[in-house]
Formats: C-alpha cells, sequence, structure tokens
C-alpha cells in the first residue's frame, strides 16, 4: 500500500496509479469489491456525520489485500491472491469500481434503485488466476469450455429501513455466458463501540440466481465435453443458484485510513450443485473471505 499526495503537479501520476489499479483488477477475481464499496462508504459517511462534517462530493478509495476463494465456481480446492482496487465515489449517486459501476438515479424515502455495470470474469480452463500466490492451477477443467470474461448491464432496487437493508439486482450478460444473473441480500448494519474512531459491522442472508444460457455456460456438461472430461454429461437449467451468509467488518484507524474484512459463506443448490463438476469433483460449500487495507482520500 502507498499513498501518493494530491496536489496539481501529482495529478499525472494519480492517474497512471488509477489505470495500473484497474487493469490489475480486472486480471483478480472482484468478489469482495461490491461488499467493501457498499461497507466503506456507509461507514465513512456516518463517521463524518458524527463528527459534523461536510462530505466531500468526489471521494477516491485505493485499497490493497489478499482474497480468499475457491479456483473456480464449485471447487473445493482455494487459491490466495494480493488483490488490489480503486473505487470512485461521487456523493451518494456514482460509485465506480474494479467490479463495475452503479449510479443511484432514484431516490424516495427508503428506497432507492438505479442501473448497474459490473464484470464477470469468466473461468480459465486451467483455473489460472493471475497473482495467486497459493494454489490457482487446476487440471480439473481439462476438457471444458473456457468463459470469456463478460460485461453486464443490469439494475438494482435497494431498501433501507432502520439498519436492514434489502438488494435486489440483475444483470444481463452482454458477450461471454450470455446469461441473465441476479442477487438479493438482507443486510442488519451496526455500528460497535470499539476505539476512538468505532467500528461497523453488516451480516445478514444472501442468495444468487440464474437462468438457462448462465447455468449451461458454467455447469452443463456436453456429450464431447464428457468424452474429454471423464465427466457425466449434464444439462444444467437456470434457477436458484446458491443461498449464504454475508459478514462485512470496517474498522476506521483515522479519517483517511480503514481496515475492510470479509467472510462469506455460499451453498450451491439445484443445478448448480448437482452437476458432475461440483457434486463429483468440487464441493458444494463455498467459502470466500478477504483482509484489505484502504486510503481515501
Amino acid at each position: 500500500m502507498f499513498i501518493i499526495p494530491y496536489n496539481a503537479k501529482s495529478k499525472p501520476i494519480i492517474l497512471a496509479t488509477f489505470v495500473a489499479f484497474i487493469l490489475l483488477g480486472l486480471l483478480a477475481a472482484p468478489a469482495a469489491q461490491a461488499q467493501q464499496s457498499q461497507a466503506q462508504r456507509t461507514a465513512r459517511s456516518e463517521i463524518e456525520e458524527a463528527e459534523g462534517k461536510r462530505q466531500d462530493d468526489w471521494r477516491f478509495t485505493l485499497s490493497a489485500g489478499a482474497l480468499v476463494m475457491p479456483n473456480y465456481p464449485g471447487d473445493d480446492e482455494y487459491l490466495v491472491a494480493p488483490i488490489p482496487n480503486i473505487q470512485i465515489d461521487y456523493k451518494d449517486i456514482v460509485t465506480f469500481s474494479v467490479q463495475g459501476l452503479e449510479i443511484t438515479a432514484l431516490r424516495a424515502g427508503g428506497f432507492s434503485a438505479g442501473p448497474v455495470a459490473r464484470i464477470d470474469f469468466g473461468r480459465d480452463p486451467e483455473g489460472a488466476m493471475p497473482f495467486a500466490v497459493i494454489g490457482g492451477d487446476t487440471d480439473e477443467l481439462d476438457g471444458l469450455n473456457e468463459i470469456d470474461i463478460t460485461a453486464e448491464l443490469g439494475g438494482f432496487v435497494r431498501y433501507q429501513t432502520g439498519k436492514w437493508r434489502l438488494t435486489t439486482e440483475v444483470r444481463q450478460g452482454l458477450n461471454g455466458h450470455e446469461g441473465l444473473v441476479g442477487n438479493v441480500s438482507a443486510t442488519y448494519n451496526t455500528q460497535l463501540n470499539w476505539g476512538k474512531t468505532g467500528a461497523f459491522l453488516t451480516i445478514g442472508p444472501a442468495l444468487t440466481f440464474a437462468d438457462n444460457s448462465y447455468n449451461d455456460a458454467f455447469f452443463s456438461i456436453t456429450p464431447e465435453q464428457s468424452i474429454e472430461s471423464d465427466l457425466a454429461a449434464f444439462d444444467a437449467d437456470g434457477g436458484l443458484n446458491s443461498v449464504g451468509l454475508d459478514l462485512t467488518f470496517v474498522k476506521p484507524i483515522n479519517e483517511r485510513f480503514s481496515i475492510f474484512a470479509f467472510a462469506n459463506y455460499d451453498r450451491l443448490v439445484g443445478d448448480a450443485a448437482d452437476n458432475p463438476l461440483v457434486s463429483e469433483i468440487g464441493s458444494a460449500n463455498q467459502f470466500f473471505g478477504g483482509l484489505f487495507l484502504s486510503y481515501t482520500f
């Protein structure tokens, strides 16, 4: 992690740094980015509100840390990889990060809604993950299809009531898997009395769903692929893909630095769990975790 002083002379350096972080992040899995974006934005806003400070219209956050995740969706072996991220926020309207873009176009009472653009990083037949320091390579996908990086466009609806936040997001793949995918979550947000700056905790259930095209790309096995992979042929249908529990923790160190951690558990269900890739050589139990240090200016 490093800090660049913000002044007129340093703007070209900052822009170059942003580009570097984006390119590095696009090569890495973005499983933590959506949680990190919302959790850190909420924590920073509450701190500034409590201290009576005016919130800046523009906010830039550089983060670096480590991510633990399965080698591929449904795998029972894990990798550890250092992950960079950049997040740019404009008021409470626009959030841009490695994972994509979210715009709050409508806000009424506790409701908010708007368009989203995200990236699904597909699947490499070799299970390769750039920058993985542990794991990241597998021969379990030999003979199966490669899934290209996919641009996804869609929208979200969010409702905040007290300390609870309910979110639904649906996206359509424009290339790659070419499927419809979405998620629904309910998170309980609370502030912890820990030290001078406090801490912030969110926890709640989540589920994901997808249509036939998405599940066909990730979980179907054609007769030809069956011969090459020694896995039984399987035709995956759409539906509910997983149910799980998400936990995030943000500990501000001061007004610029904060520590972000998350842990997720997903249980694959339906055809996402019943296909041979998961049921025979993988696992329906999927764990994700990460720890990051962030600097906001």
